[in-house]
């Protein structure tokens, strides 16, 4: 992804579903850690999401590593 940080002022529902559609987890990091006040702000359960989220696409990159 070209450009991870959000506008100022972008909603919290742009925040979480573009974090849905990014598809690794070196640029999932990233998007949270520069986008930190939205994360921090939202609910426990979409936080957990999220990290859930990072876990299984982290998982699936060290999977894939391997087979290659």
């Amino acid at each position: 992804m070209k450009n991870l940080k959000l506008d100022r002022g972008a909603f919290f529902i742009e925040f979480y579903y573009t974090g849905l559609s990014i598809m690794n987890s070196k640029d999932l990091a990233a998007y949270v850690k520069l986008n930190r006040w939205y994360f921090d702000r939202m609910n426990f359960e979409i936080q957990e999401q999220f990290r859930q989220m990072y876990r299984n696409l982290k998982r699936m990159e060290v999977e894939n590593g391997q087979k290659n």
